[in-house]
């Protein structure tokens, strides 16, 4: 399992109020000092990813992920992405970015739109995810709690038309898992699902 932890915000906002009277001689004099703190709350979220091998091949986990050895086409890897929220953490609305790249070799561009809408279905079947092709994120449809993790999807089948053009050939599928408070943040819908997140100005909390 490869983990990485997004940082934390945690800010002090002090206020200091003194208040002083004197006389001439000095007599009579006092002073009084409050400090009132106000910590801010944080979004923690972890990406991590699986491969069991019971529905599908098993993968090696590497230093950013999984590889997968001696893949044929038509088979189905066991790859399971999960973004979790940290049990610190406070509630959060959660996405993903996906893409997938065959870098120098010869599987082609149709080959990957292929294999990237036949996963875009299964992410979003009835799932609780959407994707929006106006930023290319899929945006999951509820905001998770402290604690509580989702998976994005648990398998990857290869399109058994690579079979003339892909020996010996490979590809990366990126994944980058973000983060936004739900408190306080008005998120976009469509009145179903929900199809975007406020712009930059409100913090973000990046997985990549």
């Amino acid at each position: 399992m490869n983990k990485k932890k997004v940082a934390t915000l945690i800010v002090s906002l002090g206020l200091l109020s003194v208040v002083g009277v004197g006389a001439t001689l000095a007599y009579f004099t006092d002073n009084a000092e409050q400090e009132n703190i106000i910590t801010m709350g944080h979004v923690d979220i972890d990406l991590t990813e699986e491969s069991n091998g019971e529905e599908g091949k098993e993968g090696t986990p590497i230093e950013n992920g999984l590889s997968f050895e001696n893949i044929m086409p038509g088979d189905v890897v066991s790859k399971i992405p999960t973004i979790t929220i940290d049990g610190n953490s406070q509630s959060a609305y959660v996405r993903m970015n996906m893409t997938i790249s065959a870098g120098d070799s010869s599987i082609t561009q149709e080959d990957i739109s292929e294999l990237e809408n036949t996963l875009r279905a299964e992410i979003t079947d009835g799932t609780g995810w959407y994707y929006s092709a106006e930023d290319e994120y899929y945006y999951y449809n509820t905001a998770l709690q402290a604690g509580e993790g989702i998976e994005f999807f648990d398998t990857v089948t290869i399109p058994a038309t690579w079979a003339n053009n892909t020996a010996d050939q490979g590809f990366t599928i990126t994944l980058q898992a973000e983060a936004i408070q739900e408190e306080n943040v008005t998120v976009e819908t469509d009145g179903t699902f929900i199809t975007g997140w406020p712009d930059s100005e409100i913090y973000r909390y990046t997985e990549s």
